[in-house]
């Protein structure tokens, strides 16, 4: 007998009924928030969550980023490692778009520090700050923080504390006034780089965040037990260190600093105050506008001593 294929007729009532018609509409996750767009802002963020891999993107990425950010063909743009333009914005004419944020807040001498510390971030505060003081030797610079210092947020390291360190050093060869301010988090070193403006020209957020603590290691693992040693003295060291230099910018004891930083003492805008790391809380009535205006007034009681001595030479001329 041939084989034959016999087909049984279903009736449509022993269809299993589906099982997702009968269940709630779930609302979807939303997906998360893709990389920065910027190659310079990528790679930053990746180093600075403590990524295995972190390539450098190339000086041609950056050239074609801001070729195509630049409005007008043929415009002349020094154009830096980091993707950062140096030179005077106003000089290039009304016709040319500023190719990026730090570009715009550099030519108006303001740095913002909005990630961990780690070597990447020292390399282009430093990079600008000596930038800004080749240009004007006297005008001020304004760096506004936001960072977690040499950590992440939840305590882990991800950079040296040297780092912090470096950029204080630097600080404090200029001649520049510095004005700090604090827009919600100085944690660490970047407290320390909050304190270390000029008297008078510190400024933070009702709400915003100090937080002072002992400086952290990494763990340690199945290191030797000398190189565990080394690593605990030099924690010491640096606690030492960074205790005497915040004693010196807020006026309080050696002693009254690292006991804060033993305890994990966290500030808001009215108890930064009182503990001296600011000097002064931004509100309604002084906030960003008003502090910028200062620099406006000095750029024209500078000119205005540039056209005297000019006046003033031509006349023994």
């Amino acid at each position: 007998m041939a084989n034959s294929i016999i087909h049984f007729p279903i009736a449509s009532h022993f269809n299993p009924p589906n099982p997702l018609k009968t269940l709630p509409s779930i609302p979807l996750l939303s997906p998360p928030s893709p990389p920065p767009r910027s190659p310079r802002r990528r790679h930053l963020a990746v180093k600075c969550t403590g990524g295995a891999e972190a390539p450098k993107p190339s000086l041609e990425e950056f050239e074609k980023e801001l070729s195509i950010m630049l409005s007008r063909k043929g415009a002349k743009v020094n154009v830096m490692k980091d993707g950062i333009v140096f030179g005077n914005l106003k000089a290039m004419g009304p016709d040319v778009t500023v190719p990026n944020l730090e570009s715009l807040m550099l030519d108006r001498r303001i740095i913002y520090i909005s990630y961990p510390l780690v070597t990447e971030v020292a390399e282009d505060v430093v990079a600008q700050l000596l930038h800004l003081t080749l240009l004007d030797p006297k005008a001020t610079i304004t760096l506004y923080i936001d960072s977690t210092g040499t950590t992440l947020g939840d305590g882990t390291p991800v950079a040296l504390e040297a780092e912090g360190f470096g950029i204080y050093d630097f600080l404090m060869l200029l001649d520049n006034k510095i004005r700090t301010v604090n827009l919600g988090t100085a944690m660490g070193q970047a407290c320390l780089l909050l304190a270390a403006g000029t008297k008078g020209h510190r400024y933070t957020y009702r709400n915003a965040l100090a937080y002072l603590r002992d400086p952290q290691t990494p763990t340690t693992g199945q290191l030797p037990a000398s190189e565990i040693f080394l690593r605990a003295k030099e924690a010491i060291v640096h606690k030492e260190t960074f205790a005497e230099l915040l004693a010196l910018h807020t006026g309080n004891s050696v002693e009254d600093v690292a006991k804060a930083m033993h305890s994990s003492l966290y500030m808001n805008g009215e108890e930064a105050v009182k503990f001296g790391l600011v000097d002064k809380i931004l509100s309604k009535d002084l906030s960003l506008s008003d502090i910028h205006k200062e620099d406006e007034e000095e750029e024209e009681d500078d000119e205005d001593e540039n056209k005297d001595g000019e006046e003033y030479l031509g006349q023994c001329g």
